[in-house]
Parts: C-alpha cells; structure tokens; sequence
C-alpha cells in the first residue's frame, strides 16, 4: 500500500481532489480527510469541554456546543490561543490518521491510502508515506472560491489565507503539483497521469 499526503491552502479544492480520485481509480483507495476528523471533535464532550476552558464560555453557543464561527474569530485573533487550540486538536487528529491508516494497511484490498492534510508544511504530520500531494491554484482563486462558499467577509477570509504557508512556496516542497485553476476536467486528466504513474489503474 502506498501514502500520499494532499495538502494545500484553504479552497485550492483538496476535497474536490480527494473525491475525483475515488472515482477515477479503479484500485481500492482509503481517504482520511483532517478537516472532517477536527469537526467531528469539536462535537465530542471532551473536546468541548478542553476548549471552553482555554476560550471561555463566549465560544460556546446555546445548547452548550462550540459555536465554529466564534471560535475561529477568537483563534485568528489571538496567536497565543490559535496554538492553544492547536494543542487540543492536532495530537487527537493525528492519533485518528494513524488508526486509519493501520487499518488501511492491515487490509490486503487497499492499494492507496490518502491523508487529506491542510496544514502539513506548517504543522507536520508524523505518519509515514511516500509522496506529497500539493493541490494549487492562484491566490485570487482562493480568495474568490472562498468568499463564495463560507459568510466570510473579504478581510476575514484574506487573514485565513494569510495565514497558511503560500501557495507558492507549498508548490517548491510538493513532490507532485495538481493545478486547479480551471475545469474540474483538468484535474481529473492529471489525476488519470497520475494513477499511471504510480501504476494503479483508472476507470
């Protein structure tokens, strides 16, 4: 079984990837996306519990759940909390990707196990695999998909942005680039090369 770990900036289509590569190969492929795993946290009573804690009870909305949108805005207010809130997560996070991947490995059916990582290059992920996955596009494509999809305002959704490693300098350290700057048809052509590639075969 081979690992690759999909990374990017925030709306440069990670997921759209992930969910074209499900249908395109005809090998059985695994996918642990961290974004979905962090939601999913912030659901549990643990977590909520840890949380409220560091932020206090203004992150929490009425039925005692974390209000997502307050949390953000207190995170990316405060670099100090941001990491804060980083140390509660990311070790639950990774501690999951690596379940799931043991069980990927354990399965003589999967061929390709794929971590769906956003913050590698600025965080790290200790799991072992053998490429990286960048999935690229403009920054004016970032700010534009992301504006349209999230009620962010314009400052707001540049801050998230401005906060990740560039694009750009993510592109230099990727062992593999997916432009997405286009057509979804586009990615799925690099996707098919790339299946190729690793001698795993297409639909």
């Amino acid at each position: 079984m081979r690992t690759l770990i999909v990374t990017g900036g925030i709306a440069t289509g990670k997921s759209a990837f992930c969910r074209a590569l499900l249908r395109i190969s005809a090998a059985e492929v695994r996918i642990f996306d961290c974004d979905q795993c962090v939601h999913a946290l912030l659901t549990t009573e643990s977590i909520i519990a840890r949380v409220a804690e560091v932020f206090g009870a203004i992150v929490l909305d009425q039925r005692g759940q974390i209000d997502r949108s307050k949390l953000r805005d207190s995170a990316f207010s405060d670099a100090s909390l941001k990491s804060l809130l980083e140390g509660i997560i990311h070790p639950e996070v990774r501690r999951f990707c690596r379940s799931a991947r043991n069980e990927a490995l354990a399965s003589s059916d999967v061929s390709l196990f794929v971590a769906d990582v956003p913050l590698f290059y600025e965080n790290g992920f200790p799991i072992e695999y053998d490429k990286t996955v960048v999935v690229a596009t403009t920054r004016a494509t970032q700010l534009k998909r992301l504006l349209h999809r999230s009620p962010l305002d314009r400052r707001t959704a540049e801050h998230i942005i401005d906060a990740q490693l560039p694009i750009g300098r993510k592109v230099e350290l990727a062992d593999i680039v997916m432009w997405n700057g286009g057509e979804l048809s586009s990615m799925e052509r690099q996707i098919e090369y790339l299946l190729k590639w690793m001698e795993l075969p297409s639909n």
